[in-house]
């Protein structure tokens, strides 16, 4: 592995010198390359905005000659790329700014999609400051994060020590465990990582609990929650021929990313724990590969983010993605008060452990606007998804009618983990709509995950969810792209 430190303080023996120590001397001790550049001797002339550089495909091409020529060629050289810098103003020092202007030359913005020079490259961020990190350093990491994910690159994070006592504060055990343990990390980042097709027979569950273990609160995992990747798999509709398609990372057996489609080629979901979100360049490549699906001489491939999203939103803007659906995702919060209506006389409440499966099929069937007979394997898959792994019958809700039939039925999934309830599906049959039994059924099932622990449960879109008292909290988005 290859380091390339810039460093940035005008102080050669200053608190961001002193920080680099044992950083470099952990790297060192892996058998990492190591090639340290201090910039407050170098004439690095800031950039003008000329443009010269964009003019040139495949090389760096600024016009200005001065050592900024030399620093590129490390630069390219590196796996990754420190720079190490105290906090000016919330921002790097100027010359470090100077040369963060001039790299714009390593990516074509001219070029659709663009072009980076130093493809597969990382960035990461040593820093001091006089401030508590995130307030001083705050704006400049997000400046990394941005940059990075905007050029298609990996952002492997910020290490950060606030100056207390001068020197000292950077002489300590724990700013220079600290310093350790961040290089450490560049060495793990780049041990022990595979890519393989995902096996359906034998890593459903291992991917369940990856999935659980990685939800996040804000991002949602692109929304491809647990309940929803068994709920695909066990639907009629799931491409059961094509699952090895999908693709899974793991670092020392440990799954640590994923490439998934929901029920069928063309629309790809990309999720990476947050220590190894470096990896979505190379998982979108193989959404690219392997996900896509060719008509008519052309490839496409749909990607599902959430706009919680900044970094996956540069990536696949930079890969030539454009915005194509943008839905509200909804929760009900179990802190808000139940709607409270009452069932037609005559009307009954089930749960699944006393489910007529052929009637339960029926319903849904019917109730997602199916005018055509269902077919023949309508029962067995609603047997089968009734019966997934971690399903519970005892939270499916069925509304049965006077005559018998099942008017109204929803199946309700509950991730105790991280506690919240996860609805799928939801149907009334046409015949009996405008009853309130949607709600009923609804309102049933949300108190049963509540006494489970539950703190707020995942709803669809639309009047009927907002009425209920769902509110959104993000927006899923489906990016698109076509290519020969």
């Amino acid at each position: 592995m290859r380091i390339c430190i810039l460093m940035g303080s005008p102080k050669p023996k200053g608190n961001t010198a002193e920080l680099c120590k044992p950083f470099m001397d952990e790297l060192l001790k892996h058998q990492a390359e190591v090639e340290y550049i201090t910039l407050h001797d170098k004439n690095i002339a800031p950039c003008t905005g000329c443009y010269h550089c964009q003019k040139t495909a495949d090389e760096y091409g600024c016009i200005k000659k001065d050592d900024m020529q030399s620093i590129i060629e490390k630069i390219l050289w590196a796996d990754i790329l420190v720079f190490a810098t105290p906090s000016y103003t919330w921002q790097a020092t100027p010359p470090m700014k100077a040369v963060m202007d001039r790299m714009f030359g390593l990516t074509k913005y001219k070029q659709s999609p663009l072009v980076n020079i130093n493809k597969g490259q990382s960035y990461a961020l040593l820093a001091t400051c006089g401030d508590e990190p995130n307030d001083g350093l705050g704006l400049l990491d997000g400046v990394f994060r941005q940059w990075s994910a905007h050029s298609g690159l990996a952002y492997l994070g910020m290490y950060a020590v606030q100056d207390k006592k001068g020197l000292a504060s950077f002489q300590t055990e724990e700013a220079i465990t600290g310093a350790r343990q961040f290089a450490r990390s560049f060495i793990k980042n780049d041990v022990g990582i595979t890519a393989r097709r995902y096996n359906i027979l034998s890593d459903f569950t291992a991917v369940y609990s990856f999935l659980e273990e990685t939800y996040d609160e804000t991002t949602l995992n692109s929304y491809l929650l647990p309940q929803y990747f068994e709920y695909a798999h066990s639907l009629l509709w799931f491409d059961y021929l094509r699952a090895h398609r999908m693709g899974l990372w793991e670092q020392n057996g440990i799954i640590v990313g994923i490439a998934a489609y929901e029920m069928n080629i063309g629309t790809a979901h990309l999720h990476t724990r947050n220590t190894h979100a470096y990896l979505l360049p190379e998982l979108l490549e193989w959404a690219e590969r392997e996900i896509s699906v060719t008509k008519d001489g052309m490839n496409s491939l749909q990607v599902w983010i959430t706009d919680k999203e900044p970094d996956k939103q540069e990536l696949l803007k930079n890969r030539g993605y454009k915005l194509a659906h943008k839905e509200a995702v909804n929760i009900f919060k179990y802190t808000n008060p139940f709607v409270e209506r009452q069932l037609p006389v005559g009307y009954g409440l089930i749960d699944g452990t006393a489910v007529d499966y052929a009637k339960q099929a029926e319903c849904f069937w019917r109730g997602f606007n199916h005018e055509e007979d269902p077919p023949d394997a309508n029962i067995d898959s609603n047997v089968k998804c009734c019966n997934a792994p971690h399903a519970d019958a005892t939270l499916d809700t069925i509304i049965t009618a006077p005559n018998g039939e099942y008017a109204c039925a929803l199946g309700m999934w509950f991730d105790k983990h991280n506690k919240y309830a996860y609805l799928e599906p939801l149907a009334t049959v046409p015949k009996y709509r405008r009853m309130g039994l949607a709600s009923i059924a609804l309102t049933e099932a949300m108190r049963k995950t509540q006494a489970m622990g539950a703190e707020y449960c995942f709803g669809g879109a639309g009047e009927f969810y907002t009425a209920m008292g769902f509110e959104t909290i993000c927006y899923r988005e489906l990016w698109k792209k076509e290519w020969e």
